[in-house]
């Protein structure tokens, strides 16, 4: 009696809920592999946090060294600031208020310039001029993390006196500066002296984003597509059991 369930319209549709069932287990342990990568990237991240604070030529060298193996980690630095090469970096945003960060590079002797992210700057239009924020002059020494470059803008761009851009792309802004850059930012924590009244960036959140709610949702989907499969067939194997059922297929 259940033979027609293997041949014609039946055998297709077997295939197709099978093949698409595939996919989406696929896709649902695609997902948690995602999600082991984000947490295995942020127990890096913690477990750097927790390390002192080191002098910054003890981790990146003159010549620049690897932004991976020092990202996230506590330093110091000392050297004088350059202000007239402070980039504004706009549509930043605290809380429901935008602004910008200030930007400043550090001049630390003969190796790369470190660039500072000295604080935000609230603006009432987020397009509208930004406050003199000058950094204090002479000698300073900082504490902060390093933060890894953003991507995908290029050099920043000369409007009035100030360099402005939207990302912090420390590879792109290269060519901006007459010195070299050191390859990770500085997300200032302490100054001395005090940089200035800028609102110092509190560290990135953390988040392990929406790689398990995906992954219960592709797995939910292969789950309801299966069952309804189970249940038509069943009501197929039903309408052909009964004395005044007609043929069965799919597809009705």
């Amino acid at each position: 009696m259940r033979r027609f369930l293997f041949g014609g319209r039946w055998l297709v549709g077997h295939l197709v809920v099978l093949a698409i069932a595939a996919v989406f287990i696929r896709l649902g342990f695609w997902q948690l592999s995602r999600l082991h990568e984000v947490r295995t990237e942020n127990a890096r991240i913690t477990a750097r946090a927790r390390l002192p604070a080191v002098p910054l030529s003890s981790l990146l060298p003159v010549d620049g060294g690897d932004p991976d193996a020092v990202v996230y980690r506590h330093v110091t630095a000392s050297g004088t600031y350059d202000p007239g090469r402070q980039v504004i970096v706009r549509y930043r945003a605290m809380g429901d208020v935008t602004g910008a960060f200030v930007v400043t590079p550090l001049l630390t002797g003969d190796g790369p310039a470190l660039m500072v992210n000295r604080g935000w700057v609230a603006l009432s239009d987020p397009t509208g001029p930004v406050p003199p924020e000058p950094p204090p002059t002479g000698p300073v020494t900082v504490t902060g993390t390093l933060l890894p470059s953003e991507e995908g803008e290029g050099p920043p761009m000369r409007q009035g006196g100030n360099l402005e851009a939207i990302r912090i792309d420390l590879d792109g802004w290269a060519s901006a500066f007459p010195y070299r850059l050191d390859p990770a930012l500085l997300r200032l924590e302490r100054s001395d002296p005090p940089s200035s009244e800028l609102r110092l960036v509190p560290p990135p959140p953390l988040s392990e984003g929406p790689h398990l709610s995906y992954a219960i949702q592709w797995f939910s989907f292969t789950a309801i597509g299966l069952i309804g499969w189970a249940v038509i067939i069943r009501r197929a194997i039903r309408d052909r059991a009964s004395p005044s059922g007609s043929p069965a297929s799919p597809v009705g």
